[in-house]
Protein backbone atom coordinates (compact mmCIF):
# COMPACT_ATOMS: atom_id res chain seq x y z
CA UNK A 1 0.00 0.00 0.00
CA UNK A 2 1.38 3.40 -1.01
CA UNK A 3 2.33 5.83 1.76
CA UNK A 4 -0.14 8.69 2.28
CA UNK A 5 0.75 11.96 0.59
CA UNK A 6 2.34 14.56 2.87
CA UNK A 7 1.07 18.00 1.90
CA UNK A 8 3.55 20.86 1.86
CA UNK A 9 2.94 24.20 3.58
CA UNK A 10 2.37 25.74 0.16
CA UNK A 11 -0.26 23.15 -0.70
CA UNK A 12 -2.01 23.57 2.65
CA UNK A 13 -1.97 27.36 2.25
CA UNK A 14 -3.64 27.02 -1.15
CA UNK A 15 -6.16 24.66 0.41
CA UNK A 16 -7.11 27.28 3.00
CA UNK A 17 -7.44 29.96 0.33
CA UNK A 18 -9.69 27.74 -1.75
CA UNK A 19 -11.68 26.79 1.36
CA UNK A 20 -12.39 30.46 2.07
CA UNK A 21 -13.27 31.05 -1.58
CA UNK A 22 -15.76 28.18 -1.38
CA UNK A 23 -17.39 29.81 1.66
CA UNK A 24 -16.07 26.94 3.83
CA UNK A 25 -17.97 24.33 1.85
CA UNK A 26 -15.53 21.43 2.04
CA UNK A 27 -16.89 19.45 -0.94
CA UNK A 28 -16.93 22.53 -3.16
CA UNK A 29 -13.43 23.40 -1.95
CA UNK A 30 -12.15 19.94 -2.94
CA UNK A 31 -13.67 20.33 -6.40
CA UNK A 32 -12.19 23.84 -6.85
CA UNK A 33 -8.80 22.65 -5.63
CA UNK A 34 -8.79 19.80 -8.15
CA UNK A 35 -9.80 22.19 -10.94
CA UNK A 36 -7.18 24.78 -10.01
CA UNK A 37 -4.31 22.37 -9.32
CA UNK A 38 -4.88 19.35 -11.61
CA UNK A 39 -1.27 18.21 -11.23
CA UNK A 40 -1.53 17.89 -7.44
CA UNK A 41 -2.91 15.21 -5.15
CA UNK A 42 -6.48 16.15 -4.28
CA UNK A 43 -7.12 16.03 -0.51
CA UNK A 44 -10.27 14.46 0.87
CA UNK A 45 -12.87 17.11 1.55
CA UNK A 46 -12.68 16.60 5.33
CA UNK A 47 -9.06 17.80 5.24
CA UNK A 48 -10.12 21.42 4.63
CA UNK A 49 -12.02 21.99 7.90
CA UNK A 50 -9.42 19.89 9.74
CA UNK A 51 -6.64 22.20 8.55
CA UNK A 52 -8.66 25.30 9.41
CA UNK A 53 -9.30 23.95 12.89
CA UNK A 54 -5.64 23.01 13.38
CA UNK A 55 -4.50 26.44 12.25
CA UNK A 56 -7.03 28.14 14.51
CA UNK A 57 -6.16 26.13 17.61
CA UNK A 58 -2.40 25.65 17.25
CA UNK A 59 -1.31 28.49 14.96
CA UNK A 60 0.44 26.08 12.62
CA UNK A 61 -0.35 23.53 9.94
CA UNK A 62 1.81 20.94 11.67
CA UNK A 63 0.11 18.73 14.26
CA UNK A 64 1.60 19.18 17.69
CA UNK A 65 0.92 20.31 21.21
CA UNK A 66 -2.42 22.05 21.79
CA UNK A 67 -2.51 25.82 21.79
CA UNK A 68 -3.25 27.86 24.88
CA UNK A 69 -6.89 28.24 23.89
CA UNK A 70 -7.27 24.50 23.40
CA UNK A 71 -5.49 23.78 26.69
CA UNK A 72 -7.95 26.06 28.47
CA UNK A 73 -10.87 24.31 26.75
CA UNK A 74 -9.89 20.81 27.90
CA UNK A 75 -11.27 21.09 31.46
CA UNK A 76 -14.40 22.82 30.15
CA UNK A 77 -15.12 19.92 27.80
CA UNK A 78 -14.48 17.52 30.68
CA UNK A 79 -17.01 19.39 32.86
CA UNK A 80 -19.69 19.22 30.15
CA UNK A 81 -19.12 15.49 29.68
CA UNK A 82 -19.28 14.88 33.42
CA UNK A 83 -22.62 16.70 33.59
CA UNK A 84 -24.06 15.00 30.49
CA UNK A 85 -22.14 11.99 29.13
CA UNK A 86 -24.81 11.48 26.44
CA UNK A 87 -24.31 14.85 24.75
CA UNK A 88 -22.77 15.36 21.29
CA UNK A 89 -19.63 17.09 20.09
CA UNK A 90 -21.75 19.60 18.17
CA UNK A 91 -23.71 20.56 21.29
CA UNK A 92 -20.48 20.96 23.26
CA UNK A 93 -18.96 23.04 20.46
CA UNK A 94 -21.98 25.31 20.34
CA UNK A 95 -21.96 25.68 24.11
CA UNK A 96 -18.24 26.52 24.29
CA UNK A 97 -18.05 28.41 20.98
CA UNK A 98 -15.73 25.84 19.43
CA UNK A 99 -15.84 23.69 16.32
CA UNK A 100 -17.09 20.18 16.86
CA UNK A 101 -13.85 18.91 15.29
CA UNK A 102 -11.88 20.59 18.10
CA UNK A 103 -14.19 19.08 20.68
CA UNK A 104 -13.76 15.64 19.14
CA UNK A 105 -9.96 16.02 19.19
CA UNK A 106 -9.98 17.06 22.85
CA UNK A 107 -12.24 14.16 23.81
CA UNK A 108 -10.20 11.58 21.91
CA UNK A 109 -6.61 12.76 22.26
CA UNK A 110 -6.52 14.91 25.40
CA UNK A 111 -9.11 13.20 27.59
CA UNK A 112 -8.77 9.68 26.20
CA UNK A 113 -12.54 9.20 26.19
CA UNK A 114 -14.27 6.97 23.64
CA UNK A 115 -17.92 6.98 22.52
CA UNK A 116 -19.78 3.80 23.37
CA UNK A 117 -23.18 2.86 22.02
CA UNK A 118 -26.12 2.57 24.36
CA UNK A 119 -28.27 -0.53 24.03
CA UNK A 120 -32.00 -0.70 24.59
CA UNK A 121 -32.92 -3.03 27.44
CA UNK A 122 -36.10 -4.11 29.15
CA UNK A 123 -37.38 -1.80 31.87
CA UNK A 124 -36.94 -3.11 35.41
CA UNK A 125 -39.63 -2.60 38.02
CA UNK A 126 -38.82 -2.01 41.72
CA UNK A 127 -39.39 -5.67 42.59
CA UNK A 128 -37.25 -7.05 39.76
CA UNK A 129 -33.67 -6.72 41.13
CA UNK A 130 -34.25 -9.20 44.02
CA UNK A 131 -35.72 -11.69 41.54
CA UNK A 132 -32.68 -11.32 39.29
CA UNK A 133 -30.34 -11.83 42.24
CA UNK A 134 -32.26 -14.92 43.33
CA UNK A 135 -32.07 -16.30 39.79
CA UNK A 136 -28.31 -15.82 39.62
CA UNK A 137 -27.84 -17.45 43.02
CA UNK A 138 -29.94 -20.42 41.92
CA UNK A 139 -27.78 -20.90 38.82
CA UNK A 140 -24.60 -20.76 40.90
CA UNK A 141 -26.01 -23.32 43.33
CA UNK A 142 -26.98 -25.64 40.47
CA UNK A 143 -23.49 -25.35 38.98
CA UNK A 144 -21.89 -26.23 42.32
CA UNK A 145 -24.33 -29.09 42.86
CA UNK A 146 -23.57 -30.60 39.44
CA UNK A 147 -19.81 -30.30 39.87
CA UNK A 148 -19.91 -31.96 43.29
CA UNK A 149 -22.19 -34.79 42.19
CA UNK A 150 -20.15 -38.01 41.74
CA UNK A 151 -22.80 -39.26 39.31
CA UNK A 152 -21.79 -36.50 36.88
CA UNK A 153 -17.98 -36.23 37.13
CA UNK A 154 -16.71 -33.16 35.37
CA UNK A 155 -20.24 -32.21 34.32
CA UNK A 156 -21.56 -28.66 34.33
CA UNK A 157 -25.14 -27.63 34.94
CA UNK A 158 -24.89 -24.90 32.29
CA UNK A 159 -23.99 -27.45 29.64
CA UNK A 160 -26.92 -29.67 30.56
CA UNK A 161 -29.46 -26.87 30.17
CA UNK A 162 -31.17 -26.03 26.92
CA UNK A 163 -31.14 -22.24 26.56
CA UNK A 164 -33.86 -20.96 24.23
CA UNK A 165 -34.99 -17.68 22.73
CA UNK A 166 -37.14 -16.39 19.92
CA UNK A 167 -37.22 -13.48 17.48
CA UNK A 168 -39.34 -12.06 14.69
CA UNK A 169 -37.82 -12.03 11.18
CA UNK A 170 -39.28 -9.44 8.81
CA UNK A 171 -38.92 -8.98 5.06
CA UNK A 172 -39.25 -5.19 5.22
CA UNK A 173 -35.52 -4.66 4.98
CA UNK A 174 -34.92 -3.48 8.53
CA UNK A 175 -31.19 -3.34 9.10
CA UNK A 176 -28.56 -1.35 10.94
CA UNK A 177 -27.29 1.36 8.58
CA UNK A 178 -24.26 2.00 10.79
CA UNK A 179 -22.96 -1.52 10.16
CA UNK A 180 -23.65 -1.49 6.43
CA UNK A 181 -20.40 -0.92 4.52
CA UNK A 182 -19.01 -1.58 1.08
CA UNK A 183 -15.26 -1.14 0.73
CA UNK A 184 -14.09 0.02 -2.69
CA UNK A 185 -11.74 2.52 -4.31
CA UNK A 186 -14.62 4.36 -6.00
CA UNK A 187 -18.19 4.68 -4.76
CA UNK A 188 -20.21 1.86 -6.43
CA UNK A 189 -23.47 3.46 -5.22
CA UNK A 190 -24.65 0.19 -3.69
CA UNK A 191 -28.29 -0.20 -2.76
CA UNK A 192 -30.21 -2.61 -0.59
CA UNK A 193 -33.90 -3.28 -0.93
CA UNK A 194 -35.59 -2.01 2.20
CA UNK A 195 -39.26 -1.46 1.44
CA UNK A 196 -41.58 -4.14 0.12
CA UNK A 197 -45.20 -4.00 -0.97
CA UNK A 198 -46.04 -7.08 1.09
CA UNK A 199 -44.94 -7.43 4.70
CA UNK A 200 -44.15 -10.91 6.03
CA UNK A 201 -43.30 -11.70 9.65
CA UNK A 202 -42.01 -15.10 10.74
CA UNK A 203 -41.49 -16.11 14.37
CA UNK A 204 -38.27 -18.10 14.81
CA UNK A 205 -37.56 -20.12 17.95
CA UNK A 206 -34.36 -21.95 18.72
CA UNK A 207 -32.63 -23.79 21.52
CA UNK A 208 -28.96 -24.56 22.18
CA UNK A 209 -27.70 -27.32 24.47
CA UNK A 210 -23.97 -26.98 25.17
CA UNK A 211 -22.69 -26.64 21.58
CA UNK A 212 -25.56 -28.40 19.78
CA UNK A 213 -28.89 -27.31 18.40
CA UNK A 214 -31.78 -28.72 20.35
CA UNK A 215 -33.01 -30.84 17.44
CA UNK A 216 -29.67 -32.65 17.28
CA UNK A 217 -29.74 -33.69 20.96
CA UNK A 218 -29.69 -37.47 21.66
CA UNK A 219 -32.73 -38.83 23.48
CA UNK A 220 -30.64 -40.02 26.45
CA UNK A 221 -29.35 -36.49 26.95
CA UNK A 222 -32.83 -34.98 26.67
CA UNK A 223 -34.08 -37.22 29.47
CA UNK A 224 -31.57 -35.68 31.91
CA UNK A 225 -31.32 -32.13 30.65
CA UNK A 226 -32.90 -28.95 32.00
CA UNK A 227 -35.03 -26.66 29.86
CA UNK A 228 -35.09 -22.84 29.99
CA UNK A 229 -37.42 -20.34 28.38
CA UNK A 230 -38.15 -16.67 28.99
CA UNK A 231 -41.35 -15.01 30.15
CA UNK A 232 -43.06 -14.60 26.78
CA UNK A 233 -46.88 -14.84 27.24
CA UNK A 234 -47.04 -17.84 24.90
CA UNK A 235 -44.58 -19.67 27.16
CA UNK A 236 -46.36 -18.98 30.43
CA UNK A 237 -49.84 -20.25 29.58
CA UNK A 238 -51.25 -23.06 31.71
CA UNK A 239 -51.14 -25.46 28.77
CA UNK A 240 -47.49 -24.70 28.01
CA UNK A 241 -46.49 -25.11 31.65
CA UNK A 242 -48.35 -28.41 31.86
CA UNK A 243 -46.39 -29.78 28.89
CA UNK A 244 -43.08 -28.64 30.40
CA UNK A 245 -43.98 -30.16 33.74
CA UNK A 246 -44.64 -33.48 31.99
CA UNK A 247 -41.58 -33.45 29.71
CA UNK A 248 -39.13 -31.95 32.23
CA UNK A 249 -40.43 -32.73 35.72
CA UNK A 250 -38.52 -30.58 38.21
CA UNK A 251 -36.08 -29.52 35.47
CA UNK A 252 -37.44 -26.44 33.73
CA UNK A 253 -36.80 -22.73 34.23
CA UNK A 254 -39.33 -20.12 33.16
CA UNK A 255 -42.06 -17.74 34.24
CA UNK A 256 -44.36 -19.36 36.85
CA UNK A 257 -42.09 -22.40 37.07
CA UNK A 258 -42.42 -24.28 40.36
CA UNK A 259 -38.68 -25.00 40.21
CA UNK A 260 -37.11 -21.67 39.26
CA UNK A 261 -38.56 -18.58 37.61
CA UNK A 262 -36.68 -16.89 34.78
CA UNK A 263 -36.01 -13.37 35.99
CA UNK A 264 -36.84 -10.14 34.16
CA UNK A 265 -34.19 -9.16 31.60
CA UNK A 266 -32.19 -12.34 31.42
CA UNK A 267 -29.03 -12.22 33.60
CA UNK A 268 -25.89 -11.81 31.56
Amino acid sequence: MAAPHVFTNEEMTDMMLVFGEANQNSRLAAALYQQRFPERVVPRHQRFPELKDRLKNTGTFAPGRPSGARTEAIPLVQQVLNADPHTSTRKIGKMLNMSHVSVHRIIKHDLGIHPFKRHAVQQLLPGDPPRRLQMCQCLLDKVDEAQNNPAFPGDFFINRTSWTDECIVLNDGSFNHHNEHHYAVDNPHCTKEAHFQWRIAVAVWGGVLHDNLLEDTPLAVRDAMWFQQDGHPAHSSWAARAVLGEKFPGRWIGLHSSVQEWSPRSPD
